[in-house]
């Protein structure tokens, strides 16, 4: 909140409105630079690629100009690729830094959250006692063939992009005495499934660039189910790599492009394993009554 995305430097007016001295801020360098050395090991190390947890996931994916990441944690969190563009939307979403290397052009991105992700199934567990084990969800989910025509907005704490709307409450809708777990549960994958898409949609709108493949991580992603609904409600591919903690892999990426054993992102992308992807199934007639 405090950089100015234009010369990369803490602003001098959004310091003053929250009464933050510039001169407590440490100086801003490359997500990918010389950091010093750790100190608190047994021996020093260079410490050469420091980067958030959202923007580590984008260079464990190495997305590539135009490419989306979801991170499905407690919620959701996407960003697209923007590449040397600063694209300010007009849907919704939020333009930030995804990082920068050395002396390269710094990236940047769009980005757009999901209020409850893995919290969705949480509620599910903890509050409704609909399962006690995660392991449970494979055989409820096809226990049934679809959601029963019911319909689940896991808004509970608002709707966050691209709606803003923080006074929005959770619900569910079209139950029925026939209802059953295997019911909610296939309507709380499709929520975040939707959801997702919505702001894919943003992205698409912002950008007017049509978007083909979705990079995935995050505990939802060992769900095959989960993905396959992601793919079939967004009519898109779905790309979900053998590396599960993605956030850590961008950690490294970063470090190992500050001390020269790659490039760039670009030349990681081409060691690393592709993963699983999976492929729209829905027909058009389905996914259309989906957003009826």
């Amino acid at each position: 909140m405090l950089m100015n995305l234009d010369t990369l430097q803490w602003d001098t007016s959004m310091c003053n409105i929250f009464g933050i001295p510039k001169e407590c801020l440490p100086q801003i360098i490359s997500s990918s630079d010389d950091f010093g050395e750790s100190e608190d090991l047994d021996m020093k190390l260079p410490i050469t690629g420091v980067v958030g947890d959202q923007m580590s996931a984008c260079l464990g994916h190495c997305l590539e100009m135009h490419q989306v990441k979801n991170t499905y944690g407690t919620g959701g969190f996407l960003l697209m690729n923007t590449g040397a563009e600063k694209i300010f939307s007009n849907k919704g979403l939020l333009t930030t830094v995804l990082y920068k290397n050395r002396d390269q052009e710094v990236v940047f991105g769009l980005e757009g959250s999901i209020e409850s992700a893995g919290n969705t199934l949480t509620w599910l567990k903890e509050n409704l006692g609909i399962f006690n084990d995660y392991k449970e969800l494979k055989d409820l989910f096809l226990s049934e063939k679809d959601s029963g025509d019911v319909y689940f907005v896991p808004s509970f704490s608002g709707l966050y992009s691209p709606y803003w709307n923080s006074s929005a409450k959770a619900s569910i809708q079209g139950m029925t005495m026939n209802t059953s777990k295997g019911h909610l549960v296939r309507a709380a994958f499709e929520a975040v499934s939707l959801r997702t898409n919505d702001i894919i949609q943003s992205f698409e709108e912002d950008t007017d660039v049509k978007i083909h493949l979705l990079k995935v991580d995050g505990g939802m992603t060992n769900s095959n189910e989960f993905l396959q609904t992601q793919s079939d409600l967004a009519n898109i591919k779905v790309n979900v790599k053998e590396e599960s903690e993605i956030t850590l892999l961008g950690s490294a990426v970063a470090a190992g492009i500050g001390n020269g054993i790659y490039s760039d992102v670009q030349s990681v992308s081409k060691v690393l394993e592709k993963g699983k992807v999976f492929s729209p199934k829905l027909n058009k007639e389905d996914l259309e009554i989906k957003y009826l």
